[in-house]
């Protein structure tokens, strides 16, 4: 029986498919039956399980394993056993990349440099650019996996028509006169 790299029994399906990828490299493609087993290496290379700590994406886990993109995605919706784990599996992908930003955040290292001609430091702009971009990639990329958590709250405050928020603010008023009227009698 096959064998994925990290050990996972791949069972045998018969001859396997080759790709009609433009590039003509023919890799071999799954057959598309689902098995607990190719489910579950899918999700330990999505949570890094299976790749030193690492979260892996989507297309690549499936390259890893031999299956194309489409056919794991068809799995989702065909297979309630899969989507359950996959789900459980991105959720736990989002709480590592979630830590992942705290790590970036507070690593320092070539974050300042020795200076060449004087003595002392100076900021090194490209290492700390390069560290706000991947924190901001992986806020990015929270905010799409899981919205919910951690989507914009921006997004989730509701937007007044300025036509009704006038028409509060002339409501209030109008109650306000009419005590202060009923306080001076």
């Amino acid at each position: 029986m096959p064998v994925t790299p990290w050990g996972a029994e791949i069972p045998d399906k018969g001859p396997r498919k080759t790709s009609t990828h433009p590039s003509g490299r023919g890799r071999p493609l799954g057959t598309g039956t689902y098995t607990p087993e190719i489910g579950a290496a899918i999700c330990r290379l999505l949570t890094g399980e299976d790749n030193d700590g690492i979260p892996m994406t989507m297309p690549k886990a499936c390259e890893m394993v031999g299956y194309t993109y489409g056919i794991v995605d068809a799995w989702l919706d065909h297979n309630p056993d899969f989507k359950m784990i996959y789900d459980k599996s991105r959720r736990i992908r989002a709480e590592v990349e979630f830590e992942r930003i705290q790590e970036i955040a507070d690593n320092g290292t070539n974050d300042y440099m020795r200076r060449h001609k004087s003595e002392g430091y100076r900021l090194n702009g490209e290492a700390v650019a390069r560290s706000t971009l991947r924190v901001n990639t992986l806020k990015w990329r929270l905010s799409k996996m899981l919205p919910k958590l951690y989507g914009d709250a921006a997004g989730l405050i509701e937007k007044e028509d300025p036509l009704s928020l006038a028409a509060k603010i002339r409501e209030i008023a109008n109650q306000m006169e009419r005590s202060t009227q009923g306080e001076g009698e």
